[in-house]
């Protein structure tokens, strides 16, 4: 049964992502490109991982390369 919601859950969450349904955020690069919106998808000590939702493509930033970012209000 856990095993049941777990997926579910998840599915929504890709679905929702994958539909531009997610929480977007501005993003500004190191090298003074303009801002950009995005969906986070998740970060870790080295990397920022977004998602274009435009191009539906999945971009991977060293976060050496990030100047700034911002979550949108609701």
């Amino acid at each position: 049964m856990v095993l049941i919601v777990i997926f579910a859950y998840a599915n929504r969450q890709a679905n929702n992502t994958l539909e531009g349904n997610s929480k977007l955020v501005d993003v500004t690069f190191a090298d003074g490109d303009e801002e950009q919106t995005f969906t986070l998808l998740g970060t870790t000590g080295q990397f920022v991982f977004l998602y274009d939702i435009e191009v539906r493509r999945v971009h991977i930033h060293p976060l050496e390369a990030i100047g700034e970012i911002a979550f949108q209000a609701d």
